[in-house]
């Protein structure tokens, strides 16, 4: 069978463009302080066990001295443990949980991809918001803006920041003044990231903290609960029951994190299915 040369070029051009098919992602960040970045000691190939492959962009400052660097991911890699420090020890947060729920097939409307960003120690209102502080928060929409979404994104593609997973606020528990505002700082800062990222129905996950020798942790968790009510799209996820690193540790362990991120991810999941009801 001979096909003329027209019909020839415009089967090949639609086969190149059918396997350059533009992609809608769903974007989820993580962030906040050390939690986030996570202290769960894992092996290097510990794997994924999800249904798709996840792209994951990071920048982590654990700030616990030479053992946890820094760290940044240099672009997109698929989702896996981090590598710290010059040992190439791994590590996780709770972003392997998560990826296991929304990483399987139909769980999101779209490719799921994650951005990390966050710093151990860090509190939301000195360290994220204050103009004299390291301005984190600016840090990361620049990240996000400028690097990781440009390098994420092909031509056509179509992408959403979809939800946020928040886990912060033990460092204001140890400070009253600091954990009596954090409710009105946590909602401002809630507006703020809907606003910026360009999606004013952004789901919002918070880790409520767990650490009960923080003397003001009840006036942290009363705000994390408050934040979330009469909110239709944002819910808080409990981690009392965690398993940690030491019995007086503020730190999951692995276990804890991928039961955190998968608590998490069910919470997106619940609240998608009640905004928009069974399929």
């Amino acid at each position: 069978m001979v096909i003329p040369k027209v019909l020839g070029a415009a089967l090949m051009l639609g086969l190149l463009l059918q396997g350059a098919r533009a992609e809608h992602y769903e974007i989820f960040i993580v962030a906040g302080q050390s939690n986030a970045c996570g202290r769960a000691e894992v092996t290097q190939r510990m794997p994924l066990e999800a249904g798709v492959e996840i792209p994951f962009w990071y920048e982590i400052d654990p700030e616990y001295g030479a053992d946890f660097p820094r760290t940044r991911s240099g672009g997109w890699v698929p989702l896996a443990p981090q590598a710290r420090g010059e040992s190439k020890r791994y590590f996780i947060g709770p972003e392997l949980g998560l990826g296991r729920v929304l990483g399987e097939p139909g769980a999101v409307r779209g490719r799921p991809a994650i951005f990390k960003f966050a710093r151990g120690g860090s509190a939301l209102g000195k360290d994220w918001l204050s103009p004299e502080g390291p301005q984190l928060y600016g840090k990361m929409r620049r990240a996000f803006f400028g690097e990781a979404l440009p390098a994420l994104l092909k031509r056509g593609d179509t992408w959403r920041v979809a939800g946020i997973f928040w886990l912060q606020g033990e460092a204001e528990a140890g400070e009253e003044a600091a954990a009596n505002a954090y409710l009105q700082v946590l909602q401002d800062f809630k507006r703020l990231v809907r606003r910026d990222f360009r999606n004013p129905s952004m789901v919002w996950v918070i880790g409520r903290i767990s650490w009960p020798k923080a003397g003001y942790q009840e006036l942290v968790r009363t705000a994390q609960r408050a934040v979330v009510q009469n909110d239709l799209r944002a819910i808080w996820v409990d981690a009392d029951d965690l398993s940690r690193n030491s019995a007086q540790d503020d730190h999951f362990n692995t276990d804890g994190q991928l039961e955190l991120g998968r608590r998490m991810g069910l919470a997106y999941q619940y609240l998608q299915e009640w905004e928009t009801g069974p399929e």
